[in-house]
């Protein structure tokens, strides 16, 4: 009976299979190779076996050859529809194989674009390392897969100097090299923008220690103004003279020492 299973699947006899599954035949046993039926369906491409095997109850994580499971194998050829199926049925999007694959790896040496979309769209870890330490994004630039790098690169794969240095194909190397830049402008405005926010914290604080009406708040002022060595010079009677002077000297040459707090 399980044989019969896989001998269906194999021939693309959709009732046959049908027929068989309602018989009560083993969904997760294994061929001659290690293989459950529905990793041979996954290779071959026979979607609606696979749809009738998920259906029924098959293991969508059962292991195959080398821990190979199913998801990972359609990945590999490129059959879209089925990864699909597989991961609205709760295949692991993560799962590794012998030597630490994921199916994002698989699919991306494969250069299967439409699969590496799937994979992402459903949670897979774009920054995974097999065994040689190597990442998805590491693998396609070696391999000059460019969409997938793109598509990669726009998910937040990391390790872009070692997939710039591996890259053989100029358009792949633009494209890293874009990232990297687009990655240290980010850094740059987050900084700046932290910087800009201390700074009006500053000017408030100072604004508000020499002009609140409430005398009693504006040492609170000062002090929740943060850790600012200006915010902490102010609250001195020293630093407190001088911004007066600069506010009623009219003695131009002060003016040039100090700027207007705003």
């Amino acid at each position: 009976m399980n044989n019969s299973l896989i001998r269906a699947a194999a021939n693309d006899r959709i009732n046959n299979v049908r027929r068989i599954i309602q018989g009560g035949a083993n969904l997760n046993a294994l061929d001659i190779n290690g293989d459950t039926a529905l990793i041979d369906v996954a290779r071959w491409g026979r979607t609606q076996i696979a749809h009738e095997l998920i259906r029924a109850g098959a293991n969508v994580n059962a292991r195959g050859v080398d821990r190979w499971t199913a998801l990972m194998t359609a990945a590999s050829q490129g059959r879209t529809q089925i990864v699909h199926e597989l991961i609205r049925a709760g295949a692991n999007v993560n799962a590794r194989d012998n030597d630490g694959w994921t199916a994002l790896m698989i699919a991306a040496v494969w250069g299967r674009v439409q699969v590496v979309h799937e994979l992402i769209r459903a949670g897979a870890n774009v920054n995974a390392r097999n065994n040689d330490g190597s990442t998805a994004l590491v693998e396609a630039a070696f391999r000059g897969r460019t969409q997938i790098v793109r598509e990669l690169l726009t998910a937040g794969a990391k390790n872009l100097k070692s997939a710039y240095n591996v890259a053989r194909n100029q358009t792949v190397r633009n494209a890293i090299s874009n990232a990297a830049v687009r990655k240290i402008q980010t850094v740059v405005r987050k900084n700046y923008k932290r910087k800009v926010d201390a700074a009006k914290k500053i000017q408030t604080a100072v604004y508000n220690y020499l002009y609140h009406p409430n005398r009693v708040q504006r040492p609170k002022t000062i002090v929740s103004a943060g850790k600012s060595r200006y915010n902490n010079a102010v609250r001195t009677a020293k630093i407190q003279t001088t911004v007066r002077k600069y506010l009623y000297n009219k003695n131009r040459v002060l003016r040039k020492t100090y700027s207007t707090p705003r």
